[in-house]
């Protein structure tokens, strides 16, 4: 820190050397001021060796060098300000040099010992890019991933959604079947024979037969009629076989039966 004193407005030191980091100048300032009142601010207005204004309030007598400072080589012209109430100019000092040096040249021996330091940080730096780019496209490959396993499940539950409807609208099965329903349950129904309708006519007597073109292998009874139910004496046995329907049992009377197979 480098200490500024004041002989009237003069100031003591009138020029010096603010700081960089490869040099020995000050970064902060200090300024010993006529004591301040509650309503009074002092600030440092500086000139930069490129002619734009800088502005830095002094606090407690300190003001703090900025980066903006000391960017450019060369000269800033300053001066110090107190401002009163509605920002009055109350006192301001004459006016004062802060010197801004060039960055030294590296030495030779520097160059010598670390050739490939500028390089190496370049290309940390390249390879730094290089990663955040390749994890991006892993991002990237992944979201695809993703959305190719939601597509094959979205495809295969439509495949099972499809293959429930054939069920129900007809597609499967023998020529010839028909869909029955097995339960209540949705979707619970299995191929079979189509149903065929058998009419003995007036039946008193059992066991009688019937030839019916279609009728060959094994069939079980859904329905039955009877004109006169009465007149069946015993549960009735149906077999079937060869194009036959065969009545089995016991009557007495007479019925007209009629049967319904699948």
């Amino acid at each position: 820190m480098i200490t500024v004193r004041f002989a009237g407005r003069m100031p003591q030191p009138m020029v010096f050397s603010i700081g960089q980091e490869t040099d020995s100048g000050a970064e902060k300032i200090r300024f010993l001021l006529p004591q301040l009142t509650d309503d009074q601010t002092a600030v440092l207005n500086m000139l930069l060796p490129d002619g734009s204004p800088e502005i830095v309030t002094i606090s407690r007598g300190v003001a703090t060098v900025r980066p903006s400072m000391t960017e450019q080589p060369g000269r800033i012209r300053g001066w110090v300000e107190i401002v009163g109430e509605n920002a009055a100019i109350i006192w301001n000092s004459e006016i004062l040099y802060m010197d801004v040096g060039d960055l030294p040249p590296i030495a030779e021996h520097v160059e010598q010992e670390y050739p490939t330091a500028f390089q190496e940080a370049l290309q940390a730096a390249a390879d730094a890019v290089e990663a955040a780019e390749q994890t991006a496209a892993d991002r990237e490959a992944i979201a695809e991933t993703i959305q190719n396993a939601d597509a094959a499940v979205a495809r295969m539950l439509e495949d099972a959604a499809r293959e429930d409807r054939s069920k129900v609208y007809g597609v499967g099965g023998a020529a010839g079947q028909i869909l029955v329903k097995k339960s209540t349950d949705d979707y619970d129904a299995q191929w079979e024979d189509k149903a065929i309708v058998v009419n003995f006519g007036s039946i008193s007597s059992l066991p009688t037969a019937k030839w019916v073109p279609g009728s060959s292998g094994d069939r079980v009874v859904i329905d039955s009629y009877f004109s006169n139910p009465a007149a069946v004496k015993s549960d009735l046995t149906v077999t079937t076989g060869g194009g036959w329907v065969t009545i089995s049992g016991t009557i007495d009377g007479t019925t007209e039966i009629k049967m319904v197979l699948i």
